[in-house]
């Protein structure tokens, strides 16, 4: 996914919204199973989410790891929405 965040967005893009689909009972399933967010996909989506409108992700990257990987040099400034999951 990592390729696919860095180089393969078109740079007009202004709303992303992914949506990962797991099990209807998700918390059980995150309990017994864990939750594989990878640390570097939600730091190439955070950068790359600088020029975006709107960004909604679910369950494709933990918000934990989307704000710890924010630079203080970064800015969102056309950035209206954001919606993230966490693992809590």
């Amino acid at each position: 996914y990592l390729e696919l965040i860095k180089t393969k967005l078109p740079q007009t893009l202004k709303i992303l919204s992914i949506f990962e689909d797991h099990l209807q009972n998700y918390r059980l399933y995150f309990q017994d199973h864990g939750w594989d967010a990878e640390p570097e996909v939600a730091a190439a989506l955070a950068d790359r989410s600088q020029g975006l409108g709107e960004l909604y992700v679910s369950y494709w990257v933990d918000a934990s790891h989307w704000l710890q990987s924010i630079q203080p040099q970064w800015e969102w400034k056309k950035l209206r929405f954001l919606t993230l999951t966490s693992r809590l």
